[in-house]
């Protein structure tokens, strides 16, 4: 894997991750 691939999954993983989080949050908020 090249450095720029691990980037882009690294990018991934974080939106990734805020996603989870706001549905967590908007789950939990109701």
């Amino acid at each position: 894997m090249n450095e720029d691939e691990e980037l882009i999954d690294q990018e991934q993983n974080e939106s990734l991750r805020d996603l989870v989080q706001r549905w967590l949050n908007r789950e939990g908020g109701e």
